[in-house]
């Protein structure tokens, strides 16, 4: 959600307000904590879907109680710091630019945490390091 949210208002009006770009990650959070009580209603002791293969490269996510974990304290910490850096950035005219940057850092750093393979997992981490960039 992060990441098309953050796709999607790049291409908005630069004169707008980062209200919803602040409401991403917390609502990203709310649907996680949804998800959490239904996995865990449902007592499954894991989720694996691929998304897309080619050859022998495949994209999928893995939902296990250990990735719900920390996507939950992940997707906290980010609306925590949303939350902070909307008072922070009030007077800034480029903020457009770092609540791009910073939607795209959770999008990778939950692309991480839920990538069911080695090279998954690896475009995660070159995908936040070129975010923190």
């Amino acid at each position: 959600m992060p990441m098309l949210g953050s796709l999607i208002l790049s291409l908005a009006s630069k004169k707008r307000s980062f209200l919803i770009d602040t409401m991403l990650p917390i609502i990203s959070l709310l649907l996680l904590v949804a998800v959490a009580i239904s996995f865990y209603g449902c007592n499954l002791p894991f989720i694996e879907r691929r998304v897309f293969s080619v050859s022998i490269f495949e994209v999928g996510y893995l939902v296990d109680y250990f990735s719900l974990s920390i996507s939950f304290i992940v997707l906290l910490i980010s609306s925590i710091v949303a939350l902070y850096s909307l008072s922070y950035f009030k007077n800034d005219k480029k903020q457009h630019r770092f609540w791009f940057w910073f939607n795209m850092f959770v999008s990778s750093m939950l692309f991480l945490v839920l990538s069911n393979n080695l090279i998954s997992t690896f475009i995660g981490w070159e995908a936040i390091g070129a975010c923190s960039w």
